[in-house]
């Protein structure tokens, strides 16, 4: 690593000033943050527990490096993400750990995640497969530390066939993976029977990624519920002014559904963070979770017990109490 943040490669690492000081590429059109603007405010610091993960961290590396994928429909693709750029990464206050997950911007072009991965050792992943790929190559991403498969129903190009993700359904479930499933959950009952005879553990993304008001006895929230008692299936509360329109500094509108989880199954709840998603807004968003959890035993759940289980991630070490210096 060099001494101003960057890999060798030329990404910008998380945790460096460099990395936290630029601004995430913006949200592509029709997205709830298009039709509303958040004001960035102030938050207190919130205190994380010892080991906490960040489960939804995208980086970004240099475009001649990275380029982004063809975007159907679109001649200028998509989004394109700058060249030094990271979209999003613990904020503040900084988590110990981190999951790095494959951004809509590549495709399936898993090279930036792989450069991510080598840079942090530490790090696990979750990336995107083609139909089409290979049983060696995804043994090569094993290999690498990738624990799961990202399934992305919007935006393009990750739409896939849902025959195509049952049969990565079942191919990831012999790789011990995990699946994520980033779908507007409004709809959730309408696939609720397909998702069930998935194999293996389910993450459904976004808090759910309702677009629009919901409520407790909407048809979606009610399926993601069923399915959440099933026993194989997580839901990842990150990025959440990706989904809110009133933002920052409380969430009010994501607010209801983050406690409805909360209070329903903590056991199966991971953390994304919103760190270069609005900037500033980072801080809130980890001051929202700590508040939506309601205790610190709920909060190290979501943080560090959860995440550990779902992710294979090893215990993180206890504070070695005979280390510290006696009091005279």
């Amino acid at each position: 690593m060099t001494g101003d943040g960057r890999s060798p490669g030329g990404l910008i690492l998380p945790g460096s000033a460099e990395f936290m000081a630029f601004d995430a590429p913006p949200a592509p059109g029709g997205h709830p943050q298009d039709e509303t603007e958040t004001e960035t405010q102030d938050a207190p610091e919130t205190r994380l527990p010892p080991g906490a993960v960040d489960c939804a961290v995208e980086i970004f590396g240099p475009v001649d490096r990275f380029p982004p994928a063809p975007w159907p429909g679109d001649a200028d693709g998509p989004p394109a993400p700058a060249e030094h750029s990271a979209d999003s990464y613990l904020g503040r206050p900084q988590a110990d750990r981190a999951v790095l997950c494959q951004p809509a911007a590549y495709g399936f072009d898993p090279a930036c995640l792989l450069a991510g991965l080598a840079a942090l050792p530490a790090a696990v992943a979750v990336t995107v497969a083609a139909p089409e790929v290979s049983d060696s190559e995804l043994g090569d991403l094993a290999d690498t530390g990738c624990r799961g498969l990202r399934f992305q129903m919007a935006p393009e190009p990750h739409r896939l066939a849902w025959t195509d993700l049952d049969r990565l359904a079942g191919r990831a479930h012999d790789l011990e993976w995990h699946v994520e499933l980033r779908m507007d959950g409004r709809f959730l009952h309408v696939v609720e029977p397909r998702l069930r005879a998935w194999p293996g553990p389910l993450v459904i993304e976004n808090f759910g990624h309702f677009l629009g008001p919901i409520g407790p006895k909407e048809d979606g929230v009610r399926a993601l519920l069923r399915l959440i008692d099933g026993g194989r299936t997580w839901v990842k509360l990150d990025r959440p002014s990706a989904l809110s329109r009133v933002g920052p500094p409380r969430f009010d509108d994501v607010a209801e559904i983050a406690r409805l989880l909360v209070d329903w199954a903590p056991e199966r709840l991971v953390w994304g963070g919103d760190g270069g998603a609005d900037g500033p807004a980072a801080g809130p968003a980890w001051s929202a979770l700590a508040e939506w959890c309601d205790s610190d035993k709920i909060l190290a759940q979501v943080l560090v017990d959860n995440p550990e289980t779902l992710y294979r991630l090893p215990p993180w070490p206890a504070e070695d109490a005979s280390a510290a210096p006696s009091e005279s």
